[in-house]
């Protein structure tokens, strides 16, 4: 008798089949599973997509961002791609840190993001964990997409934005993006180079 499939787990949030397991999904980011959300206030429970506490009124609204100066990044060693990419992938562009590290971008979909090396959370294709100001970037914060000449920035409704040439992109929306364009994943600034 053949063995059955793997089964698979569809995303709440954008249907994308992933298999049993996963705790995020593979195509978008998020979580798989709908975790339960509590005021932070009255600790009552609340929906994931609430914009306030329907017990004390509490708002959800993140506040709005200061505007700040973008500042130099003193990039680390430990900054890396964390998926190997396969052998057959050519490399079609890097990003460009302010003290001249660079991080190669090869494959059609790369995540962006931050988490600890110890961690056992899904960890994004491009780690920026030990990049200063690191803490403004979300765990699974941005998803960079290329097929054939076509290239997008999509913000994965990360917590501190994504800016590309200084503009705030809207969440979960791909974004064209070209050569030399400036990103920003909270404070932490590159530029596109293409190959």
């Amino acid at each position: 008798m053949p063995a059955a499939p793997p089964a698979k787990v569809v995303c709440p949030h954008c249907h994308a089949p992933n298999d049993a397991g996963d705790v995020y999904c593979a195509r978008c980011g998020k979580p798989l599973a709908v975790q339960k959300s509590l005021c932070p206030h009255c600790g009552a429970p609340v929906k994931p997509d609430a914009a306030f506490c329907t017990k004390c009124g509490t708002s959800f609204a993140p506040e709005k961002p200061v505007a700040e100066p973008t500042v130099a990044v003193d990039m680390t060693p430990k900054t890396q791609v964390v998926r190997p990419k396969p052998a057959a992938v050519n490399a079609w562009g890097h990003l460009l840190f302010a003290d001249g590290k660079q991080v190669e971008l090869a494959g059609s979909r790369l995540t962006v993001g931050r988490a600890s090396p110890e961690s056992s959370e899904a960890k994004p294709d491009i780690n920026l964990y030990d990049v200063p100001e690191s803490g403004t970037v979300s765990r699974m914060h941005a998803v960079i997409e290329q097929a054939n000449d076509t290239y997008t920035l999509t913000d994965l409704n990360s917590t501190n934005l994504t800016h590309l040439n200084g503009q705030a992109l809207a969440p979960n929306t791909p974004t064209p993006f070209e050569d030399g364009s400036t990103w920003e994943f909270g404070k932490v600034t590159c530029t596109f180079k293409r190959e």
